[in-house]
């Protein structure tokens, strides 16, 4: 699952998935694991405005996690994160 992120004059993209094993779930929009990963790019706006194709890479950043039992979904783990990724600069 991936949300672009518009605001403060930024455009940044986020990437949920559940990552490794063991896969529970009986339905494949049900199937997770107890990890989770998320990537982040910095601000692409920037990138736009370089004049040489080399110059415009974006880094990614990325961070994995335990996930909470209660987390069913990539969208559940959006909702826990939500206030976090409001804050974020």
């Amino acid at each position: 699952t991936f949300v672009i992120c518009v605001g403060g004059g930024q455009v940044r993209v986020l990437t949920f998935a559940f990552v490794g094993a063991p896969v529970t779930g009986d339905r494949p929009d049900r199937k997770r694991t107890p990890f989770s990963i998320r990537l982040a790019t910095d601000d692409l706006v920037p990138c736009l405005r370089r004049q040489s194709r080399e110059s415009r890479a974006a880094k990614l950043r990325y961070a994995a996690h335990v996930v909470d039992p209660a987390v069913q979904t990539t969208l559940d783990m959006i909702v826990v994160l939500e206030e976090e990724l409001f804050a974020a600069n």
